[in-house]
């Protein structure tokens, strides 16, 4: 995300689960092989609802896993952990959710933006000042931005996950995201020599979880971990467990 090789405008939307594709398959492999699995012959289960490992291993058969493929337990931690994100954005409390979401990506590992570039501090400060004087996002945009990519999508950027900024690296356009919340929701970054003329002043708004339209807030359900949720999570331990933090699958140690 940095101003030269991936200008803010380039920021790739997040994506819910998606079946093992052939590209996964190529990568990794299940367990069909393994052991009886334990808990009842259970993959997984998110409350009441259960994933068994029959279902597990039809899913894979389904998607082209060959007999060679499933052999190891990395490619069934993938889909159980693409199982699990379902279960639990449909387990999901909207209340819970939107508070969550409130109080930013550090904390609810999702954050929902839209920005605008603009040449010089000033007008930076400029368009924050027309935005906390109650003009609307869509109203400021045009005028004042000056970058191509944003353009593209009138400065809608969308919901990124934790795991899509690029944190601890120095990037100025994600470090000024995790700035983002309800009650902070305007930040500015600057982008050195990713204008025409020189720096680029990024000013990302926080859209208010009232304004997510309906394929954004799965993403946010999805994105927050089950213990803020207050589920109850099995993974058969041949598999793996499943990591808050990351919200995915992983191996045990």
């Amino acid at each position: 995300m940095s101003g030269t090789d991936r200008p803010p405008g380039n920021v790739v939307a997040v994506k819910r689960r998606s079946p093992i594709i052939p590209l996964i398959l190529a990568s990794a492999a299940l367990i069909a092989g393994c052991a009886t699995i334990s808990d009842n012959d259970l993959a997984a289960r998110v409350d009441g609802a259960e994933y068994t490992r029959d279902e597990l291993v039809a899913e894979l058969r389904e998607l082209g896993a060959t007999d060679e493929q499933l052999i190891n337990a990395d490619i069934a931690r993938g889909q159980v952990s693409g199982w699990i994100t379902e279960r639990v954005s449909e387990a999901s409390d909207p209340t819970l959710v939107a508070d969550a979401y409130a109080n930013g990506v550090l904390k609810s590992g999702s954050v929902c933006l839209e920005a605008v570039g603009v040449p010089t501090r000033a007008e930076a400060e400029a368009v924050i000042d027309e935005l906390e004087s109650g003009a609307s996002f869509t109203d400021i945009f045009a005028p004042f931005n000056v970058n191509d990519q944003l353009a593209q999508t009138n400065g809608r950027i969308g919901c990124l996950t934790i795991t899509q900024l690029p944190l601890g690296v120095n990037d100025p356009l994600a470090d000024s995201i995790t700035a983002l919340n309800a009650n902070a929701p305007y930040a500015t970054a600057i982008i050195s020599n990713a204008a025409s003329d020189g720096d680029l002043y990024v000013v990302s708004r926080f859209i208010p979880y009232r304004e997510l339209g309906p394929n954004d807030t799965p993403i946010v359900a999805e994105a927050l971990g089950a213990d803020t949720l207050g589920l109850d999570i099995y993974v058969d331990p041949q598999i793996g467990t499943y990591d808050n933090t990351t919200a995915t699958v992983i191996p045990l140690i």
